[in-house]
């Protein structure tokens, strides 16, 4: 059953994932490349359309907003909520040309790729996929990666922060998205992000769960040697990623998967 951010999650993630912003391991400057600048500046722009505050991109990369809070002045001071995604992808695995299809209503069989036939997913090398019958799956075209790490997670607080901003009756707390380069490759980024994320902490502990998982694909359920780009299906790099739910209740059953799918 289609629920209410579905579509715009969806329009989003493919948007985004069309995008290429793949880092390199062995740049020393921030962001680790170029290109990344054209995923940012996109999100500039998205979030002054959308209304929200204290828009700014830093010269180091990182896309910086705020949503105002709506809770009434007579409340109790809390925290600032921090939404954290980054927006740069794995640099083990070709991201040019990223082609995202969406397979609607998925039989529980096999998924093929239009230009890979040779590779296959299927619910026997990957049991999740058979609890996904029926789910919308994403995935890319087979010569590519997806990128879903992360920009599952930008759809998600983009899609979240339109939402807020609309329905201004939400009650919130003040919230901060920074929208970081990168977060595993680049050795002139790393440190600028730990300032950031030390800055929006603590995160409220009703929003832990999302903030942190939900915007990025955990590593908790994975084997710690293996990366989406380098563990193979028959052959071949992994060519797509799941996020198992969006939900703030289940967040903390994110994980890795051969497919990015929705209910």
């Amino acid at each position: 059953m289609e629920r209410p951010f579905d579509p715009e999650l969806e329009s989003r993630l493919l948007r985004y994932a069309a995008i290429d912003s793949q880092s390199d391991a062995a740049s020393a400057s921030a962001p680790s490349t170029p290109i990344q600048f054209d995923m940012l500046h996109l999100l500039e722009r998205e979030l002054r359309e959308i209304g929200a505050s204290d828009v700014r991109l830093t010269d180091y990369g990182v896309v910086l907003a705020t949503l105002p809070a709506t809770m009434p002045a007579t409340a109790a001071a809390g925290p600032v909520i921090g939404l954290v995604a980054h927006v740069d992808t794995t640099p083990q695995f070709n991201a040019t040309g990223v082609k995202p299809r969406v397979i609607r209503g998925y039989n529980g069989g096999a998924i093929t790729f239009p230009d890979a036939p040779d590779l296959v997913l299927t619910p026997e090398e990957f049991p999740y996929l058979a609890e996904k019958q029926g789910h919308d799956i994403i995935t890319a075209s087979g010569l590519t990666l997806l990128g879903a790490d992360d920009k599952a997670g930008v759809a998600i607080i983009m899609t979240a922060a339109r939402h807020l901003l609309a329905n201004p009756r939400s009650r919130i707390r003040k919230s901060a998205s920074p929208l970081p380069p990168t977060r595993k490759s680049g050795a002139g980024s790393g440190r600028r992000c730990r300032r950031i994320s030390a800055r929006i902490s603590p995160i409220h502990s009703t929003a832990r769960g999302w903030a942190r998982s939900n915007t990025r694909a955990s590593r908790r359920t994975g084997p710690k040697s293996a990366s989406p780009a380098s563990r193979s299906i028959r052959g071949r790099p992994r060519a797509s990623w799941s996020m198992r739910s969006i939900s703030p209740r289940k967040s903390s059953r994110c994980c890795r998967r051969p497919a990015w799918s929705r209910s």
